[in-house]
């Protein structure tokens, strides 16, 4: 295997992500038409040995196969032998405005968050969390359990989100054994969800949890003293909030579907749209902290319908109710991804990663 790799197939690597899962890095690349794409490879560098590397490829692929461009990139190439070559795998960039490529990557939710600043929408957190939920019920429709799903897992863009970062995912119920390279940070677990096989009340836990952080304004277990309060005074209904926390019941049987915490927030947003809500912000006073995660993001894709649409924050501002909140862009890609290093590394440079 290379360490320096000129091409991927068709595609040329021109930058090298700054963030990265653990043993894995992603690149900007351009097929033969100028096309920007992601692509992920293994790092040379994974413990487990070349099988299990393309065995991390195939998983995705077959994940991104599945899911067909809706709620995730569209899967473009994949290439998992001859075996002395480095596995990987081509997806579509994902953009901050779906259908212009020249708005740059689209950001994760951690990075869609700071941007924002100190408080966020109501109308916005309904659709991302709606958004959110729908993406994991049509994984789960599909067979898929994610497995890793972390405020850096998901892309937003102006159109919906994305769910990324699935080389540990379960499919059709079979375990996932390189779960344990790709640990998951206990923000995101149920309270017995730790070193236990994947299922669906696995993925519905940590997309509760991800959205419980968004409402405390801390990466980090919202199930504590704090987190209760900073979520009993975000403003939001106390229905949704209540179906937000149900997700991390200790008993995975009473934790509600995705299709479920889906259904709770379509029900709150067409309350707010008959009776003029929304335009509140629902987080106050608290920043987004920083978390201790194991996972980054990869930034794929062009959509292919779903999903309904989450504020643009490409304009540098966002109107809250009367006032406004003022946002920071990313003006290009090489603010998301950085400059390529020589060498492959196991983790990328991140030192801020969830």
């Amino acid at each position: 295997m290379t360490d320096n790799p000129v091409r991927f197939g068709r595609f040329r690597p021109y930058v090298c992500s700054a963030r990265g899962w653990l043993h894995v890095v992603m690149y900007l690349a351009l097929d033969e038409d100028g096309t920007a794409v992601t692509v992920r490879a293994p790092a040379t560098e994974y413990d487990r040995g070349p099988e299990a590397a393309r065995e991390l490829v195939r998983t995705e692929s077959e994940c991104l196969l599945r899911m067909d461009g809706t709620y995730a990139p569209d899967l473009l190439d994949v290439r998992t032998s001859p075996a002395h070559m480095r596995p990987w795998i081509a997806a579509a960039l994902v953009h901050r405005r779906a259908d212009d490529p020249s708005s740059g990557p689209a950001p994760n939710l951690r990075a869609f968050l700071e941007e924002l600043g100190s408080s966020v929408l109501e109308a916005v957190f309904l659709r991302i969390g709606q958004d959110v939920a729908r993406a994991v019920d049509r994984a789960h429709g599909l067979g898929l359990v994610h497995g890793g799903l972390g405020p850096r897992a998901v892309l937003v863009t102006d159109r919906d989100v994305r769910l990324v970062g699935c080389m540990a995912a379960s499919v059709d119920g079979a375990d996932n054994d390189h779960g344990v390279g790709f640990p998951r940070s206990d923000a995101y677990l149920g309270p017995d969800d730790g070193g236990s096989s994947l299922t669906p009340k696995s993925d519905v836990a940590a997309a509760g949890a991800v959205l419980l952080s968004v409402l405390t304004g801390r990466w980090s277990d919202s199930r504590t003293r704090d987190g209760r309060c900073a979520v009993a005074a975000s403003g939001i209904a106390p229905e949704l909030a209540d179906a937000l926390w149900r997700c991390l019941d200790k008993d995975p049987t009473r934790r509600p579907s995705a299709a479920t915490l889906a259904a709770a927030f379509a029900r709150e947003s067409a309350r707010q749209a008959v009776s003029g809500a929304g335009k509140g912000a629902v987080r106050a006073g608290t920043q987004l902290e920083k978390p201790e995660p194991k996972r980054a993001e990869p930034r794929s894709a062009k959509p292919k319908g779903a999903g309904s649409s989450v504020a643009p924050t490409t304009s540098g501002t966002t109107a809250r109710s009367r006032g406004r909140i003022r946002t920071r862009t990313l003006s290009t890609s090489r603010a998301v991804f950085g400059s390529c290093r020589t060498g492959w590394p196991t983790t990328g440079v991140s030192t801020r990663r969830s």
